[in-house]
């Protein structure tokens, strides 16, 4: 399925389950998501892009302004698995294996000559997404000294989708490191707290 053309002005790539409802007939509660390149049919999390989130309770997100290209990021169509016979129930999928709260710090880019930039996601949390579904709140710091993030003057964006170091030309990006608030109940409204 594949419901969202892109237009001038748009921030991103969106395959929400509530747009996807809008032009296709499927299942109240879908068991399973599959998300991937319209083009190409690659799985999302090996296309190259950057903070694209794919999962049952929101479907699939993008957002141009984490990636690296000008163009931004990929048209995506996904799938959804339905269990026939099954009852349905209303509300967010939880996993059982979900980990309420604060994760551990996340630092796994290290800026590099080779690669000035900083990006750590929500993917890269150990167990995503069966531990951690839906993000509602994010930290982010300097790794080496743990002030804020804004400490440096840097070009950082720093949201539940991550954190993200653009280098000024011939700089290197400060390493930076985050953490990410995992919500198992409910969905929430997203923070950013600054230490």
């Amino acid at each position: 399925m594949n419901s969202h053309q892109r237009l001038p002005g748009d921030i991103g790539e969106t395959e929400t389950l509530s747009q996807l409802r809008m032009h296709y007939d499927f299942c109240e509660s879908p068991s399973k998501i599959e998300c991937r390149d319209a083009k190409t049919g690659q799985m999302f999390d090996k296309t190259g892009d950057l903070a694209v989130t794919c999962d049952i309770n929101h479907g699939l997100i993008c957002e141009d302004l984490y990636q690296n290209s000008a163009e931004g990021c990929r048209d995506y169509e996904v799938r959804v698995y339905c269990t026939d016979g099954c009852q349905s129930t209303v509300g967010p999928t939880v996993s059982p294996y979900c980990r309420q709260g604060w994760t551990d710090w996340i630092n796994k880019v290290h800026p590099t000559s080779d690669n000035p930039m900083d990006v750590e996601i929500p993917r890269t949390i150990q167990g995503y997404p069966e531990t951690c579904n839906n993000v509602i709140a994010v930290r982010c710091s300097v790794a080496a000294t743990g002030l804020d993030y804004k400490s440096k003057g840097e070009d950082v964006i720093c949201t539940t989708n991550g954190l993200k170091c653009n280098a000024r030309a011939g700089e290197i990006c400060e390493d930076y490191q985050v953490q990410f608030y995992c919500d198992c109940k409910c969905h929430a409204t997203h923070i950013t707290i600054h230490k």
